[in-house]
């Protein structure tokens, strides 16, 4: 999966092609290439899933009002 293909998948589907990647390293007798083939799939795939949730959590803590350090930031936009 290139990175054009994952630009275009939303969270739920990529952790849903996770969770077939990885039934099928489990269970499959697959030749080495394609296990290789599925491995890079399944580890650019869990990046793009990261980066999600790291968006997904900025967004929280801009809503509550604090920064991404974890201090919180008063009606004046001090600490």
């Amino acid at each position: 999966m290139s990175n054009l293909e994952t630009e275009t998948l939303t969270f739920n589907e990529a952790i849903a092609r996770l969770q077939e990647i990885v039934q099928k390293l489990e269970s499959a007798q697959l030749p080495l290439e394609e296990t290789i083939t599925l491995y890079q799939e399944g580890m650019q795939t869990a990046e793009f899933c990261a980066a999600c949730l790291s968006e997904a959590e900025l967004k929280i803590e801009t809503i509550q009002g604090g920064d991404p350090d974890g201090e919180t930031i008063d009606e004046d936009g001090a600490f």
